[in-house]
């Protein structure tokens, strides 16, 4: 079996810093961004994006025994009852579960706010 050499990565810490002028070319999203990869892109409109996305709140449909709607719940909640035979699928589009028990009709009172100054995440 190969043994690794044990190397010196030790680095003074009152060693100079090195400064590093890169060209404006280097800078441009089509030398940055590689198409069809599935790291993380370097163009930085791209990644506001999908951190976006990433903060969306999903919601699953839920259906009582009866099909009236309850509240929205979460995707694991819905996978934990589905995979206990408490709620089964009925639609994929939008995402519908009904449950296979009974519940109480409570529904919780929703209120719409509508921010007027919202600008939709456009920086100016």
């Amino acid at each position: 079996m190969q043994t690794l050499q044990s190397r010196d990565t030790y680095t003074p810490p009152n060693a100079s810093q090195v400064r590093c002028n890169c060209d404006l070319a280097l800078n441009r999203v089509e030398t940055l961004s590689v198409s069809g990869s599935k790291t993380d892109s370097n163009n930085p409109d791209v990644n506001q994006l999908r951190k976006e996305r990433r903060n969306l709140r999903v919601s699953v449909y839920v259906l009582n025994m009866r099909g009236k709607p309850l509240m929205p719940t979460t995707p694991r909640k819905a996978r934990h009852l589905i995979k206990a035979g408490r709620a089964k699928v009925t639609k994929r589009t939008p995402f519908t579960i009904q449950l296979n028990y009974a519940t109480g009709e409570t529904k919780q009172p929703i209120r719409l706010g509508i921010d007027p100054n919202y600008s939709g995440g456009v920086k100016g």
